[in-house]
């Protein structure tokens, strides 16, 4: 144990030294960088000297007299656009820097963007890929749009395929389309002829149009166009517009019952709670009944995993548990004033370290030990009761069965979070204890 505590320590001093190192390497590179920028700058100046009026003109020009010779009439010549020479159209070329790249990567029939603001340049045969801060597909696609940035839109007056989009901002308006995958802050969704499936995501939707069958899970939901198939919505603040049309049934996933315009059947309807997946009857709020079948899974998975590293650390240590159950009833509250201590002072201690640069990484190993201390506390303190409780019962069976009934007490409501605070502190503590003694009887045998 000791040996791997001062690899720890190693390991950690290590790291601190080489951060601190980097952090003191950081300005003179930064200093190296202004250096090698006002060298440029400079030499950029000379170069400009070199080109000003008055300055003797280049050996090249004078060996080669009939490139001299033809400079006047290409000066001279019209520009091939129908520009006039010196127009603000040559002479400031920072306009296009900020337009739209069109270029993009094609393989094959597939069109491929990267680009800061990205924008199709022509209709593609196949599929549209594109990545970028503001992508706009417009121009259609033969085959399926991906779409990612931070605005995005698509937009086509002909059929699409499949559309898979995300963004914080994703517009899309088309004519029709198979299926659209959207998710992002804000959505909208309008189709002029039909979309046969939308599935959408993000903090606020809005679908429009024509739509076949539609599931969406936001924040705030706005349906402001018609459904001809079913609609799934999963939302705590849903609104219709007054001539919404829904053809097939809707189910909805909230505590709050939206208001329904005149053009929908209520008895199309159907309200559950968000945590119940069950039926339920037609305009009727559902309440979730029993335990979650997933929280029920996780809390026997929990008691599960409890148990066997209760096993692991009676093997490991049996005397100390057996020590601490003899001392029980003598030592109880003042192991738990020292797990309250120390549960207060360790993140105390090392958020102070993380202020520095060389206790980063002491900090972030003190939280680690922290944590894995907080979980294993109440197991220790399920192996010590086991051995006060069942005293002449096996240490592996007694210590696996107080710490299984410890566990599930925790789940019980209102009680369930002062017992397994009990246990921690105990727990806790016992550790402390066990510190504390380790490090007495170092000391005579040091003397």
């Amino acid at each position: 144990m000791k040996r791997l505590l001062a690899a720890l320590l190693c390991a950690a001093l290590a790291l601190s030294l080489l951060t601190a190192f980097v952090f003191a390497a950081a300005p003179d590179d930064a200093a190296k960088t202004e250096q090698s920028g006002g060298d440029s700058a400079s030499g950029g100046s000379g170069g400009k000297a070199a080109d000003e009026p008055g300055t003797q003109p280049s050996e090249a020009a004078a060996d080669n007299p009939a490139d001299g010779e033809a400079a006047p009439d290409e000066a001279n010549a019209p520009a091939a656009d129908g520009a006039q020479p010196g127009s603000p159209d040559e002479q400031t070329g920072g306009a296009e820097e900020n337009a739209p790249d069109t270029s993009g990567t094609t393989g094959g029939e597939n069109y491929f963007a990267a680009a800061r603001d990205a924008r199709q340049p022509d209709r593609t045969v196949g599929d549209v890929v594109m990545l970028a801060e503001t992508a706009e597909v417009s121009k259609g696609a033969g085959g399926d749009v991906f779409a990612l940035g931070r605005g995005v839109l698509v937009s086509d007056s002909e059929k699409l395929d499949n559309i898979v989009a995300a963004g914080a901002s994703v517009d899309v308006r088309v004519k029709t389309a198979r299926n659209a995958y959207v998710s992002g802050a804000d959505v909208r969704v309008n189709a002029s002829e039909k979309i046969a499936g939308v599935y959408a995501a993000g903090l606020s939707v809005t679908l429009g149009g024509e739509i076949g069958d539609a599931v969406v899970a936001a924040r705030t939901v706005r349906i402001d166009g018609n459904i001809s198939g079913d609609l799934t919505l999963r939302s705590p603040n849903v609104s219709f517009a007054g001539d919404t049309t829904v053809g097939g049934e809707i189910t909805i996933y909230s505590k709050r019952k939206p208001a329904l315009p005149p053009s929908i059947d209520p008895s199309h309807v159907t309200y559950k709670s968000p945590a119940s997946f069950g039926k339920t009857a037609s305009g009727t709020l559902a309440k979730a009944s029993g335990i979650p079948r997933l929280a029920l899974i996780a809390a026997a998975s929990g008691v599960v995993a409890a148990i066997a590293v209760s096993l692991i650390m009676n093997a490991l240590r049996g005397g100390f548990y057996r020590d601490k159950a003899r001392d029980f009833k003598r030592r109880f509250w003042i192991d738990i004033l020292r797990g309250l201590a120390a549960l207060v002072a360790v993140p105390v201690v090392a958020v102070a370290l993380m202020f520095t640069v060389a206790g980063v990484p002491l900090g972030i190993l003190g939280f680690a030990i922290y944590a894995a201390a907080v979980y294993l506390a109440p197991i220790a303190a399920g192996l010590i009761l086991g051995r006060v409780i069942f005293r002449r019962m096996n240490r592996f069976a007694s210590g696996a069965i107080c710490v299984g009934i410890l566990k599930v007490l925790t789940f019980i409501p209102y009680a369930g979070w002062i017992i397994g605070l009990a246990a921690v502190l105990y727990g806790f503590g016992a550790f402390v204890s066990g510190i504390r003694l380790r490090r007495s009887e170092a000391a005579p045998a040091h003397a």
